[in-house]
């Protein structure tokens, strides 16, 4: 099997939406972790910067409702932190295009409203990416 192309995380408390998120991306070759709430998914990140002195994944697919920490908390985290600032990120929500503006003024790079459609998720994914 060859390297994955990328590493993602996906933060949705949802196990059925991550899973789902997952089998769109599957055929990809992406290495995906899933976490179900936005704290374990910064420490996850935090250890792997500290470990690797790099950024943890490539792109973090972020929810906007979790327990906790919400998703605009979350994505403003990540962009206070060192290895976050430059890491894509695709936030999702079930409550539509409503939440775009406050995701986008949070720092995410993209929005997509839940369902997700499967080859806008890919196309999305890819162009954050930066993939040929």
């Amino acid at each position: 099997m060859s390297a994955p192309k990328a590493k993602i995380v996906i933060i949705d408390d949802d196990p059925i939406q991550g899973k789902l998120i997952e089998r769109i991306l599957k055929n990809d070759e992406y290495s995906i972790t899933h976490c179900h709430d936005a704290e374990s998914a910064l420490v996850l990140l935090g250890k792997d910067a500290r470990e690797t002195k790099k950024a943890a994944f490539d792109l973090v697919i972020c929810d906007f409702m979790l327990p906790g920490m919400d998703g605009f908390q979350t994505v403003e985290f990540l962009r206070r932190s060192e290895h976050g600032k430059t890491t894509p990120i695709l936030f999702i929500s079930a409550h539509g295009y409503a939440l775009r503006n406050r995701a986008i003024k949070a720092g995410a790079d993209a929005f997509m409203a839940k369902p997700v459609d499967p080859a806008k998720l890919r196309t999305q994914v890819h162009a954050l990416l930066k993939l040929e």
